[in-house]
C-alpha cells in the first residue's frame, strides 16, 4: 500500500509522515533521536511490504486482503505509538476483519440497531452471526444463521423434529446420527442446509474459497465409506432471507456490521469456542482494528 504524497527522511516531521505523532509543543528532541529512528524505521517498513507481493492464482485472495488489513493497522500503531501488535498474527488460520464490503460470504454481527418490528425475530437476532450465501447488489439476498444451536441431533427422533429433518432417508440419518442441528433462520422451515469444508462432496457450492453449501447425498455416501468424518460437516433448519434490496437499505442504516472471515472461523462449530461466536468474532476483528 502505497502513499505517494509522504515523504520519509531520517527525520520525520508532521508533513512528512501522516504516522507520526507529534512531540508536544517546547518538549525538546535532544535524547530522543533513537526513539525518531526506531519509528522512521517502521513508517519506511510500511512502504516496503512483503504484503505488496500480488497472491497467486492459487491463493484465496480473502487471505491477502486480510494480510493487507492487519499489515496497515500494525504499522500505523507501532508509528503512531511504538507499540507492537495486538496479539493475533499474520498467520493465524482464525481471523476475521471488519469490511466495508457487502458481497457472498462476508458475515453479518448484530448489533445495538438491530431491531425489527416483531419481536420473535428481535429475539432470535440477537448478537447473531450470518454468513450471507447468496447476494447480488440490489437483488435479493439469503444468509444462515452459524451460532443458534438447538437441542436436536439429526439421528434421535423427537417431537421437535422439523419436517426437513425427520424427511431424510434413514441411512443418512444414521449416518449424521450425532450431528447437531442450528437454526439457521427463520424463513422456510423445511429448508435443511448442510456447510462444510469439503471439496470432494458432488454437487455442492462453493461460497468462498473452503467453504460449500449442499451435496448431502454425496456427504452422507462419504461418512459411510468411511472417507470423512461426519463432524466435518453442520447441518441448519431454515434460512435468513432478504426481498430484493432489502439487504442493502438494511447495511446502509447501519443494523449489521460487515465481516470478513476466514474459512476456519466460518467452519468452526459454534459450541467449540472459547466464548460465543458473536464475541468471538468481534474480539478478533478488534484485535485487527476493528
Amino acid at each position: 500500500m502505497i502513499y505517494s504524497h509522504c515523504s520519509i527522511s531520517s527525520k520525520p516531521s508532521a508533513q512528512g509522515c501522516p504516522f507520526h505523532k507529534l512531540s508536544p509543543p517546547g518538549l525538546s528532541l535532544r535524547g530522543h533521536r533513537a526513539t525518531l529512528q526506531s519509528k522512521t524505521s517502521l513508517c519506511r517498513s510500511y512502504f516496503h511490504s512483503e504484503n505488496d507481493i500480488p497472491p497467486t492464482l492459487r491463493d484465496d485472495w480473502r487471505e491477502f486482503r486480510a494480510r493487507l488489513v492487519k499489515n496497515d493497522y500494525v504499522q500505523r500503531e507501532q508509528c503512531n505509538f511504538g507499540l507492537q501488535s495486538k496479539g493475533v498474527g499474520l498467520k493465524t488460520i482464525y481471523w476475521s476483519h471488519p469490511t466495508q464490503i457487502l458481497e457472498k460470504g462476508c458475515v453479518l454481527l448484530s448489533n445495538s440497531k438491530t431491531s425489527f418490528d416483531d419481536p420473535s425475530c428481535n429475539e432470535m437476532f440477537y448478537k447473531s452471526v450470518i454468513l450471507v450465501v447468496d447476494y447480488t447488489p440490489g437483488g435479493a439476498a439469503m444468509g444462515i444463521l452459524l451460532n443458534r444451536p438447538t437441542s436436536s441431533l439429526i439421528g434421535r427422533r423427537h417431537g421437535n423434529m422439523p419436517p426437513s429433518v425427520l424427511a431424510l432417508h434413514p441411512s443418512m440419518r444414521s449416518a449424521f446420527r450425532d450431528n447437531r442441528l442450528f437454526r439457521g433462520g427463520p424463513t422456510d422451515s423445511n429448508f435443511l442446509t448442510v456447510l462444510h469444508g469439503r471439496s470432494d462432496v458432488q454437487r455442492s457450492t462453493e461460497i468462498i474459497p473452503g467453504v460449500f453449501v449442499g451435496g448431502l447425498d454425496s456427504a452422507a455416501s462419504l461418512v459411510r465409506e468411511g472417507v470423512v468424518s461426519p463432524e466435518e460437516f453442520r447441518f441448519f433448519e431454515g434460512i435468513v432471507f432478504w426481498a430484493p434490496g432489502e439487504l442493502d437499505e438494511q447495511v446502509n442504516q447501519g443494523l449489521w456490521n460487515l465481516s470478513a472471515c476466514s474459512r476456519h472461523l466460518i467452519l468452526r462449530d459454534a459450541l467449540d469456542l472459547r466464548a460465543p461466536l458473536w464475541i468471538e468474532i468481534q474480539e478478533r476483528m478488534g484485535a485487527w482494528g476493528g
